[in-house]
């Protein structure tokens, strides 16, 4: 019993030893969220979800994830986490455990691991990927504040979820007509399409896809796939396809031609504000030019 004790002892030390490490090394601050879940399989965490449930005070718009650590265990020592990030996934590490103690609720069972976060200062869509059969007690986020960048704080982002819809032949998705669905009160004509994000997959990887602007082609792209994992629900079956106007202006329709057989997860939105020019001093209307 005092051999159970001491070992108790020595590990809340060492997690809190480590903790203390973090907080030095990570010029933020720390947010426990409680999961108490058992995953099997493969199965995704949603943290920025979690979050804004747990701690719906915290501005995620001013406030980036910097640190990501986990505490859990899994049954047989083989289990695998990594971070995955806008679709980007981290490095994976091994989550440690064994069969005698994974029904045991003591807390030195569990195992501190802090985690790769993919590079990127955007964090549209942080989730943890688990595989195997792991029983997670908690995730420390370390948050940082976003310092101000003057005009860029206005760049908005919106993502439209389509769950995995499938597309066969030849598609188009307005994508004014989604947004103005989605975001009924947002003045699109203020803004100018800076970017699409897509997370897609083909069944043969034969699929494309087209960005239009205003009738005219402005980007495309190849959508990767095999037939093996083209009904799976693993996220890492798709892939992340960015489409870029060449131009600053994107007056007019906005729409995606798909061709081919091809899912879609989801589709982000980058929007950033036209630029006013404004009028100079002495130069109002009725003012005419000096001679």
């Amino acid at each position: 019993m005092k051999q159970f004790l001491l070992l108790a002892v020595l590990c809340l030390i060492t997690i809190n030893s480590g903790y203390a490490n973090d907080r030095n090394n990570m010029n933020g601050d720390k947010v426990i969220l409680k999961i108490r879940n058992e995953f099997t399989g493969y199965q995704e965490l949603g943290i920025l979800r979690e979050l804004k449930n747990q701690r719906p005070g915290i501005n995620l718009r001013h406030t980036s994830i910097v640190g990501i650590t986990v505490i859990a265990k899994s049954k047989r020592g083989g289990a695998q986490v990594s971070v995955m990030k806008n679709g980007t996934y981290g490095m994976s590490t091994r989550i440690p455990g064994n069969r005698r103690d994974y029904n045991v609720r003591a807390p030195y069972t569990f195992q501190r691991m802090q985690l790769d976060i993919p590079r990127g200062q955007t964090q549209y869509d942080i989730k943890l990927s688990l595989e195997g059969k792991i029983k997670v007690k908690s995730v420390i986020l370390t948050l940082r504040r976003n310092q101000n960048r003057g005009g860029r704080g206005n760049v908005k982002r919106i993502t439209l979820q389509k769950h995995g819809e499938e597309f066969r032949g030849m598609n188009t998705i307005r994508l004014k007509g989604e947004l103005k669905r989605q975001r009924p009160n947002l003045r699109l004509r203020d803004f100018n399409l800076k970017k699409v994000i897509v997370m897609a997959k083909s069944f043969r990887g034969r699929g494309s896809m087209d960005l239009v602007i205003d009738g005219m082609q402005v980007s495309s792209s190849n959508v990767p796939g095999f037939p093996r994992g083209y009904d799976a629900r693993d996220m890492r079956s798709y892939k992340r396809l960015v489409l870029k106007p060449r131009g600053q202006d994107t007056t007019g329709k906005w729409q995606l031609d798909l061709r081919g057989k091809i899912k879609i997860d989801s589709l982000t939105l980058v929007l950033e504000p036209k630029r006013v020019q404004g009028r100079g001093r002495g130069q109002g209307r009725g003012q005419g030019r000096r001679h």
